[in-house]
């Protein structure tokens, strides 16, 4: 019995955004071309995009090697869109002294930490020293969380809250 060959169409697909994407994944052209360029092997490359398959990844590869100029063109026209939209995001935004108005905002509202000491003079130790309904706060904790439980609207553990 002779080898069936058979044409296997390059796993790219264009999206709205006029991006190019590998297969069903998020993962673009861009990206598998940028780390073939660095060195990466497809194994390396597969490992760091786990969503794509070994053969996606060499069928990419070899689109791009038998089509270089043409992915070289789409791949400068990228990055000439990728500096413009970066250009017109550094005049909308003023980027002067952007890290020291995060830094200033992050302390402001950072809370001062307790040393060990400071904690034990506190209000907050012996706050329910006398709570009669309170007598181990891991079983107590077990019980909240079963009331809440059971409230509705209220989700049992374990369910999914990504959504």
């Amino acid at each position: 019995m002779g080898l069936v060959i058979v044409n296997t169409p390059v796993p790219l697909k264009t999206d709205l955004d006029g991006v190019v994407r590998v297969g069903d994944t998020r993962v673009t052209l861009d990206t598998v071309i940028a780390a073939f360029k660095e060195g990466a092997t497809a194994e390396e490359i597969v490992s760091q995009y786990p969503s794509l398959s070994l053969a996606e990844v060499y069928a990419v590869i070899g689109y791009y090697l038998q089509r270089q100029a043409e992915v070289e063109a789409y791949l400068d026209q990228r990055q000439q869109i990728s500096e413009e939209v970066r250009q017109q995001n550094e005049a909308r935004f003023n980027q002067q002294g952007i890290r020291e108005r995060l830094l200033a905002r992050h302390h402001k509202l950072e809370r001062p930490r307790l040393t060990a000491r400071q904690l034990l003079n506190s209000e907050l130790i012996g706050l329910w020293k006398d709570r009669t309904d309170i007598t181990d706060s891991a079983s107590y904790a077990r019980q909240l969380r079963e009331q809440a439980q059971k409230r509705p609207g209220i989700s049992g553990a374990g369910n999914d809250h990504s959504r």
